[in-house]
């Protein structure tokens, strides 16, 4: 990962011995999501934002009939506070942007989780800095250029609320393909939204894309074609910082060969600059957990909450994630340049290393951050790791990504539109998504939970009480209901209670699942009941639950 290719990037150790660690910076990443849960992101609270910034899932917006008509709405409207929008953003059914987030910010040594390995620690190359999810790709893989306009839009919505430049650099993860047609090459919807972006005083970074090589099948086998003029929306953008790949031994390979290459197709110069992009090893989302053949420890529950999964990808994509660390760890050593993009881009580009390779392939050169934070110039090269094959190139940005496959003890039994289904007083909403995000990060899809925040459009309109207790006594496998206070002295949740408990008197109390969040005496929960009792956490109750409806199938209850 970045402890291999930091070196490439900082040569002098210029960062390290400075102190910059992007600390008070923000960084958003636009992409895929980011694993809320991964141990890398723990020490430093890295995603632990400031107000008023909250991470997001755009996709939700999609839901939201007619909230979004217009560019101007994209400003100005208010943005929705449901919990549930920051939470959707934490998980990373894709690990594309956990894995770029990793690369940009975080640490994690043996202290703090089994890093499996011969390593010490992982680390970012700005490992202090904040990191703010906006999530625009859903969990089938699906996206669109409008969805990144509106994460863009957001930023400068972050940015007016505050006052001041709250959200310092964004990289947007994702590329989208140019439309030559309707639009000229760097004037596209996207590329004036990071215009915009750019001119409010924030840097944006981008990946130039990896379609550098093309491989077309003939009678002949595979031909391979390498051509100019591939960079990929948004790097046609003129202020963006538009990031080629390069691999860590960038002195004897140049750039990758999957990597975008310039010039665009107005003739302006892009890439802007190479950092490494080949083989990198960052932070992977825990995968969800195969079904459990026997009742989980809690020894077993640690291990399995510590483990610090990382994996090995090749992009553009990381390469840009390395310059948007490089841009925090800049900032933080030079605050004046905050709120001053071109002056961040000039500098980055006046100092990078010529590698010696066409402007079309390599920009500037290499990024050198020791050169940017003012160190003597360095000659040689940093020692090379031990030699790698060339790396295949990720088309996860240039293509629809594959829906992740749901195990089929992760699909509803039949006849039931549910596995699980969630009634808890609004007082205790947020704990409750904190849940359903748990269960989310098991593998269950969201169309397989019933959570009124993924449900408004079913409920609007209609008897909710009736449907309400359908869902609850029909159509799910398990009912989950949060007992407290609250939930006994409210009439609508008393009125749902009164026919969930319905359920245990006709002998179907395995349906059932009560979590207790206070000792408040609830009327019909027997002393005799099998509950959760208060105090557990969320990823405990998660796993509860996966157990409780794996049991009841062995049983042929569900």
């Amino acid at each position: 990962m970045t402890t291999r290719s930091i070196p490439v990037i900082d040569p002098a150790g210029a960062a390290a011995r400075s102190g910059a660690t992007g600390e008070n910076i923000v960084v958003a990443i636009i992409g895929t999501g980011i694993d809320g849960s991964h141990p890398h992101f723990a020490r430093h609270a890295n995603l632990d934002l400031p107000p008023p910034l909250r991470h997001y899932d755009l996709t939700l917006l999609r839901e939201r009939e007619g909230f979004l008509r217009n560019r101007e709405d994209l400003v100005s409207a208010p943005w929705p506070e449901e919990p549930v929008f920051s939470a959707e953003a934490l998980l990373d059914l894709h690990g594309h942007g956990t894995h770029a987030a990793g690369i940009v910010a975080g640490y994690v040594d043996r202290q703090d989780a089994d890093l499996d390995r011969d390593r010490e620690f992982m680390s970012g190359v700005a490992p202090k800095c904040k990191l703010l999810s906006l999530k625009v790709i859903d969990d089938t893989g699906r996206g669109s250029e409008l969805d990144i306009i509106r994460a863009v839009d957001l930023v400068r919505t972050f940015n007016r609320r505050a006052g001041k430049i709250a959200v310092h650099a964004v990289l947007i993860n994702i590329t989208v393909s140019e439309d030559v047609s309707n639009y000229a090459c760097g004037h596209t919807p996207v590329c004036e939204a990071i215009e915009r972006l750019t001119d409010s005083g924030v840097v944006v970074i981008v990946p130039a894309g990896n379609n550098g090589i093309e491989r077309i099948e003939t009678e002949m086998g595979t031909r391979q074609f390498f051509g100019l003029m591939t960079i990929s929306d948004p790097g046609n953008a003129e202020s963006a910082i538009t990031i080629g790949s390069t691999h860590r031994r960038a002195y004897e390979y140049g750039a990758s060969y999957f990597s975008g290459r310039g010039p665009t197709r107005d003739g302006r110069l892009k890439p802007d600059l190479l950092a490494p992009g080949e083989k990198i090893e960052s932070a992977h989302p825990v995968e969800p957990m195969p079904p459990s053949t026997g009742k989980r420890t809690k020894r077993a529950k640690k291990v399995e909450r510590r483990q610090a999964p990382y994996a090995i990808k090749d992009g553009t994509s990381m390469a840009a994630a390395h310059v948007a660390g490089a841009v925090a760890v800049l900032l933080s050593a030079r605050p004046a340049l905050i709120g001053r993009p071109k002056e961040v881009k000039d500098l980055l580009l006046s100092t990078a290393t010529d590698l010696g390779r066409h402007e079309y392939l390599q920009g500037r050169g290499l990024l050198n951050l020791s050169h940017a934070l003012g160190e003597q110039a360095v000659t040689q090269p940093a020692p090379a790791a031990e030699p790698l094959p060339p790396a295949k190139a990720s088309h996860l940005l240039t293509q629809v990504l594959s829906p992740p496959e749901t195990p089929a003890a992760l699909q509803p039994a039949v006849g039931r539109k549910y596995m699980v289904a969630f009634s808890y007083p609004g007082e205790h909403r947020l704990f409750v998504t904190r849940v359903v995000i748990a269960i989310r990060r098991l593998g269950f899809q969201r169309d397989h939970i019933f959570y009124d925040q993924f449900r408004e459009g079913d409920v609007i309109g209609i008897d909710a009480d009736t449907y309400l207790l359908d869902v609850y006594t029909k159509q799910s496998e398990l009912t989950v209901v949060f007992l407290t206070a609250e939930y006994n002295a409210k009439e609508w949740t008393g009125l749902e209670w009164r026919g969930i408990r319905d359920l245990i008197k006709t002998k179907r109390g395995h349906a059932v699942l009560p979590v207790r969040l206070d000792e408040t005496p609830i009327p019909g929960l027997l002393s005799t009941d099998i509950y959760i009792p208060p105090g557990r956490d969320p990823e405990d109750i998660a796993l509860t639950i996966f157990d409780k409806l794996q049991s009841n199938r062995k049983k042929g209850l569900a």
